[in-house]
């Protein structure tokens, strides 16, 4: 029962592996880029790993695939090694990693009964209509005030990862989505390097278009990386066609 469950959780909850082994299957801002058709079927060691090593592998896991975003026929030749020091129970536990299911019960929701700060959520600011009680509530904060025409394009967070010079972006869902790498550079971050993150929200346009035109063709983007994480370079390309027919210009400058 979803009771036993809890209980078993809060007896293991200063089990900082255990809590990294969920946090690093059910946080869905965290993307490896594989599926099951991509993991590599290798045999396992028959000799049982110790928790030291597997927590290492852990942290390479992450660095290489998300942050570094390793991809293709190299993530797979990476993701061979790492299956091959693993034992087999190891083994399964990382392919559930990557796969995004512990197989066990349990989901975010019950993860953050006992770990309430797990999850990095994104929160939606949302627009509300001219109220002066409202907004000399908000200054009397002592936050920043921002105020900036209302546009309606494709929605997107840019989280800013200003400590190490890097940036994600995530649809309202808390989905990530391809961005241009080169956006960090217009970010001036010696002015807020008090802060470790900073969260832009806002709508995302493309500059010279009609809104209805400038949807279709961010839409249409997702889809063409989408195709590429997945391997499917035909459909990929066909993808790639539409935008450059819609645009009336290359793909590069889209």
């Amino acid at each position: 029962s979803i009771n036993e469950k809890i209980e078993i959780l809060k007896q293991n909850k200063n089990n900082d592996l255990l809590k990294k082994i969920f946090w690093m299957t059910y946080d869905n801002l965290i993307v490896y880029g594989v599926n099951q058709k991509t993991i590599p079927v290798v045999n396992p060691k028959i000799k049982e790993i110790s928790k030291e090593e597997f927590n290492k592998i852990l942290n390479e896991i992450y660095e290489f695939l998300h942050i570094k975003k390793l991809r293709g026929h190299k993530a797979i030749e990476f993701l061979q090694l790492k299956l091959e020091s693993l034992d087999n129970n190891n083994q399964e536990i990382l392919k559930n990693i990557l796969l995004r299911d512990m197989k066990c019960g349990v989901n975010k929701k019950l993860l953050q009964k006992i770990w309430p700060d797990m999850f990095f959520e994104i929160g939606y600011m949302g627009a509300v209509k001219y109220d002066k009680k409202k907004i000399i509530k908000v200054i009397n904060e002592d936050t920043f005030v921002f105020a900036q025409e209302k546009m309606d394009g494709e929605y997107v967070n840019l989280v800013i990862d200003i400590k190490n010079n890097d940036f994600k972006a995530y649809a309202r869902s808390n989905k990530p989505v391809y961005f241009p790498e080169n956006i960090i550079n217009l970010f001036n971050l010696d002015k807020i390097k008090k802060y470790d993150k900073i969260i832009l929200n806002g709508e995302l346009l493309i500059k010279g278009y009609p809104r209805y035109t400038s949807n279709g063709l961010i839409t249409r983007i997702r889809t063409y990386f989408d195709y590429v994480e997945k391997n499917d370079f035909k459909k990929a390309e066909k993808a790639l066609k539409m935008i450059e027919e819609i645009s009336q210009d290359t793909f590069q400058n889209i």
